[in-house]
């Protein structure tokens, strides 16, 4: 249990209150001691010893519940971060490759092959919902909203990114690829605002595919710093 925490300071409080009942009861009652007296204080004595080991065994436990809720949450994000990872390690040759082919295109007219394996983008895109059960798990028990929403746009960015990647992968000719990849501007809705597990509010914009594809790695290293930065709260 925090020493700022609210329940900590209620229960120093109470005992402290009661111990100082049981001192000003014994004060007056032992006033001229005698056996019997002398007895009965040391009950009072072992009853104050109860209150205080009561007070440090419920302390601890707090402390063991905000520690295992924190090393909760540290898996979470430490597993998710380990697939994120993954998968940026497997889509960054696919998106060099396309970015590379795109640039030439736009500024010397060469055409260039474009073409990568189908194969990694559907393993891409399963390990992309695997992190996102993971997320909406986190959530659901932390209620988390400015980590998910981090999260959220990457997400948001990642399966744009995967579905275009599709969507070129589907097209026969490479000059209609780098077509599509450097001058079809699409609408792109970056989550904004999170509040009570809704999506309120989206940053809207046009972008091309080309441009889009370097925004995963800026999404992927804000949302790394943020965790590995991120201070675990109860």
């Amino acid at each position: 249990m925090k020493l700022k925490s609210p329940m900590f300071w209620v229960y120093l409080t109470v005992n402290l209150y009661l111990i100082s009942m049981l001192v000003f009861v014994s004060v007056e009652f032992f006033g001229d001691s005698d056996f019997n007296k002398i007895s009965a204080f040391g009950s009072v004595l072992g009853g104050i010893g109860t209150c205080f080991a009561a007070f440090v065994a419920l302390y601890f436990y707090n402390d063991w519940k905000e520690q295992h809720n924190a090393q909760i949450k540290y898996n979470y994000l430490n597993n998710t971060i380990s697939i994120l990872r993954s998968d940026l390690v497997s889509i960054a040759p696919i998106l060099n490759k396309v970015i590379i082919a795109g640039e030439k295109y736009q500024h010397e007219d060469i055409v260039s092959l474009v073409d990568f394996d189908l194969k990694i983008v559907h393993e891409l895109y399963s390990s992309h919902k695997t992190a996102d059960l993971l997320f909406k798990e986190y959530y659901s028990v932390f209620k988390d909203d400015s980590t998910y929403l981090l999260y959220l746009k990457f997400s948001y960015i990642m399966e744009k990114t995967l579905n275009s990647l599709l969507t070129i992968h589907s097209i026969a000719s490479d000059l209609e690829k780098l077509e599509e990849i450097t001058r079809q501007l699409q609408i792109v809705a970056i989550p904004h605002k999170f509040n009570k597990n809704t999506i309120t509010s989206h940053n809207i914009c046009k972008m091309l595919p080309l441009d889009l594809y370097r925004q995963v790695e800026v999404y992927y290293f804000s949302i790394i710093d943020y965790l590995t930065n991120y201070k675990i709260k109860e």
